[in-house]
């Protein structure tokens, strides 16, 4: 027989949209942890564009759930992600978890009052961010699986149900343009190792005397300089908060070859990000705004690649 707290917590799960059996999967991995019967408070904290987080009490703590959003299962390997949260272990790099389940996705952490997320206004907050950014790619780290934006973008294509050229009526031109950068990409060749991937604002959590990057299911063995274009295309930046961000990451100023190729990735990212939210659509999931944002940067980044 479910007790009062597990019907309250499937309620509220399912009043989120979650399906029945990712409802038993969070309640299960809250029983395994000791947290269930003790649980105050559970309420959903936020809706982000993978992952549902939702925080409560338990235990005279506070903690977060973190449980994968809709259609995620086909765009992440959470086995992978689970592998490099050990990788990081120590390194003063990310947030320390409680409990990582590598088939489910489903994370719970303590829950950092005092932190907040990247304010990408505030640029002194930005800067402390690519800062971290650019000691994590210090690091140099390794790992099992590597990331190249136009073999996932090809990936994403074969898997997404939707016509694109009904949203965008120009996207297959827009691709072919894009590929060609590709090219360029590969003519200012950079060091490959462990790479966020998924390093936009949101994924800074800021305290005062620390900053972590959270949310490693993207996380994958590639070129660094790409990491810097998915923090800008997430914050929505124009090129010249864009330049700003790479003199925060390059602090002896950025090359042009360097900033060309940064741009590529812009452009092929926000192409990717566009095939993404198609993708999303799926599961009834829709990203319009967001989606019109990140095609505008393939289309536009083109163009001042090949006017740089």
């Amino acid at each position: 027989m479910k007790t009062r707290v597990e019907i309250q917590i499937e309620k509220v799960l399912t009043e989120c949209g979650l399906e029945e059996t990712v409802t038993k999967q969070g309640i299960q991995a809250l029983r395994e942890n000791q947290l269930l019967y003790e649980i105050r408070k559970f309420g959903p904290l936020e809706k982000g564009m993978t992952n549902r987080l939702f925080h409560f009490q338990s235990r005279q703590k506070e903690y977060l759930i973190r449980i994968p959003g809709e259609g995620s299962e086909k765009l992440l390997d959470r086995k992978q992600e689970a592998m490099i949260y050990q990788t990081l272990r120590g390194k003063d790099i990310t947030d320390r978890y409680l409990y990582i389940n590598s088939d489910t996705g489903i994370k719970i952490t303590e829950y950092l009052a005092e932190a907040h997320t990247c304010d990408v206004q505030n640029m002194e907050e930005v800067r402390r961010c690519i800062r971290h950014l650019y000691h994590f790619h210090q690091l140099r780290l390794a790992g099992d699986v590597s990331f190249d934006v136009f073999e996932m973008l090809i990936r994403y294509e074969q898997q997404c149900r939707q016509d694109i050229a009904r949203t965008f009526p120009d996207y297959m031109d827009t691709r072919e343009r894009v590929l060609r950068l590709k090219e360029v990409i590969e003519m200012e060749p950079a060091d490959k190792f462990l790479c966020h991937v998924d390093p936009v604002p949101d994924n800074f959590l800021i305290q005062p005397d620390k900053i972590s990057l959270i949310d490693w299911e993207y996380a994958a063995v590639s070129d660094p300089h790409m990491d810097i274009a998915m923090f800008c295309i997430y914050a929505g930046y124009d090129k010249k908060h864009i330049d700003q961000v790479l003199g925060f990451y390059f602090k002896e100023g950025c090359p042009d070859k360097v900033r060309r190729k940064i741009y590529c990735y812009v452009a092929a990212c926000g192409l990717l990000w566009t095939v993404w939210c198609e993708i999303k659509k799926d599961s009834g999931i829709y990203f319009e705004e967001y989606e019109t944002m990140q095609y505008q940067y393939a289309k536009d980044y083109y163009e001042y690649v090949t006017k740089f």
